[in-house]
């Protein structure tokens, strides 16, 4: 919500970390990670409609159907989506116009996929999802839109936010933590640098499955 390219060294810098936690998983193939930019995100009265992701969902298809097509049925490659919030739901849209099946689709504090939306319409062999319990914003945007959680997918694996093993608990909505108005001093974003979350999202690129 309210992204914009002035604001896409977020996205760098959220590539950045899953990159970092592929690379404390072990040696082996290290992946390539693109941070996808190409719609306008909605601002807060929008976010509870699907309009940009059904515009967004356009763009995102051909480019995953181009990879599809480069990587011309290798199954050397692993492709494999990953949604925060917003980006979740157009993520969906996408991979139910792609001609391509995708190996993973990995969401994470979703704001909820389209309703009506089903496992098999989801051209991917297997959905990973998480969300922190205290996540506010990803549950509100449900509420409000009607959008369903991704966890409740027939054959989606959950992983957890909360932490353990020596690694942080997630306590906000965002990848990172930013000082704004509704942050404590303390609070975890998704992919800072040290939580359960980013880390089995690096398992994901790398393993093809959380822990």
């Amino acid at each position: 919500m309210n992204a914009d390219m002035f604001g896409l060294d977020n996205g760098v810098r959220a590539a950045e970390s899953l990159y970092e936690a592929a690379k404390r998983i072990g040696p082996g193939s290290m992946p390539a990670i693109v941070t996808w930019f190409g719609y306008r995100t909605p601002g807060a009265a929008e976010v509870v409609t699907p309009f940009r992701a059904q515009v967004g969902a356009y763009g995102l298809a051909e480019f995953l159907n181009g990879i599809g097509a480069a990587r011309a049925g290798s199954e050397a490659v692993r492709v494999g989506l990953m949604g925060h919030s917003y980006g979740s739901t157009t993520a969906a849209l996408a991979l139910a116009q792609t001609r391509f099946r995708l190996d993973s689709f990995t969401t994470y504090g979703s704001a909820g996929l389209p309703h009506g939306i089903k496992r098999k319409d989801l051209n991917v062999k297997k959905i990973f999802a998480t969300e922190a319990e205290a996540d506010y914003w990803a549950k509100t945007g449900r509420f409000v839109s009607g959008r369903n959680d991704p966890r409740d997918l027939d054959g989606v694996k959950d992983f957890s936010a909360e932490g353990g093993r020596r690694e942080d608990r997630v306590t906000v909505h965002d990848m990172f933590t930013d000082g704004d108005a509704t942050e404590k001093d303390g609070d975890v974003g998704y992919l800072s640098g040290n939580t359960g979350v980013v880390n089995d999202l690096g398992h994901i690129l790398i393993d093809g499955k959380p822990r």
